[in-house]
């Protein structure tokens, strides 16, 4: 049972219009609209009835900018104390030798 209220739309295209838009605010996977008895209401593909609302895809796409920069950041202060971090340059030769060619 779901205990948060989602948007209800009154035509299937601004439900649709929405559904481009936004994300499951939980999991930020997509939308899927359905009719319900009022209207259109959009869902996750994921939570289905447990959705609990919803953040636009801008956001989503910031956010995911945000934590790659973190990672990327994270890694270079941590190569110093975190052996597998500490990756020596290889040439096209190596590869292709360590690979079995």
């Amino acid at each position: 049972m779901n205990l948060h209220q989602l948007q209800v739309f009154e035509s299937q295209f601004d439900a649709c219009d929405f559904q481009q838009s936004h994300v499951c605010a939980t999991c930020w996977r997509p939308l899927v609209n359905r009719p319900d008895g009022e209207g259109w209401i959009c869902q996750c593909t994921e939570c289905k009835e447990e959705t609990r609302g919803y953040v636009t895809r801008k956001y989503v796409d910031k956010r995911i900018e945000q934590s790659v920069a973190f990672a990327r950041a994270a890694r270079v202060a941590l190569a110093p104390y975190v052996p597998f971090l500490q990756q020596e340059k290889r040439t096209e030769a190596q590869n292709i030798s360590e690979l079995g060619f």
